[in-house]
């Protein structure tokens, strides 16, 4: 069943076209050589022999007031991104966010950043069940039809591209990853840029919060 929620987005995508953000993308991927990690963590990421582009389509965030904005990766452009895609009735993305909301919190000023990304058809359940979690260091994201990673061509959760400053994926897993271990923050910090930036967020205002 799943499985033909992937499909589903794909078909909607060839038949409706997608939004996107406003600026284009960068034409040019990773120019610099990245290597593969060490250790375990090493041994459960693939890098990737030729970057891809990560489209910049719309997905959207919970933000701290319950309304919902929109983002894309061009935000985050000149910073490294973990882009996760995940969901609730997934066993083993429960068992990965614990080590994706440890790393997020050992991130402060580290210009990496940690978007978590919901395919549940409702933001409020992906963020009732973070809260139920624990999972206080993670951002509330949500790519609810699941264009996104129809995109980028992910079959199944939770899979994971490790996305460059430029905007382009230079890593990828499929399945689950020790995000939380020493190896992974070292190898992470080692793709960012010397004048790592703050994300340029672009208030798109989806909805507000609902009142009773």
């Amino acid at each position: 069943m799943k499985t033909l929620k992937f499909l589903l987005a794909g078909v909607a995508l060839l038949l409706t076209g997608v939004a996107f953000a406003d600026e284009p993308s960068a034409s040019a991927g990773q120019s610099v050589k990245v290597e593969k990690p060490e250790g375990r963590f090493g041994k459960q990421i693939l890098v990737l022999d030729k970057p891809i582009l990560v489209p910049d389509y719309i997905f959207e965030e919970q933000v701290a007031s319950g309304s919902r904005e929109e983002r894309a990766i061009l935000d985050f452009r000149g910073r490294v991104v973990v882009l996760n895609f995940w969901a609730t009735w997934c066993g083993v993305c429960a068992k990965e966010l614990p080590k994706l909301d440890v790393l997020a919190g050992r991130l402060p000023e580290s210009g990496i950043d940690i978007l978590a990304l919901s395919l549940d058809d409702e933001m409020s359940v992906a963020a009732s069940t973070l809260k139920k979690r624990g999972h206080n260091q993670l951002r509330i994201f949500q790519d609810s039809q699941s264009v996104l990673s129809a995109l980028l061509g992910v079959r199944g959760v939770p899979t994971t591209f490790v996305v460059g400053p430029d905007g382009y994926a230079v890593a990828m897993v499929q399945g689950p990853a020790d995000w939380s271990s020493p190896e992974a923050l070292k190898w992470l910090s080692t793709l960012v840029p010397a004048d790592k930036t703050t994300p340029s967020l672009t208030s798109r205002v989806v909805s507000s919060p609902k009142t009773e």
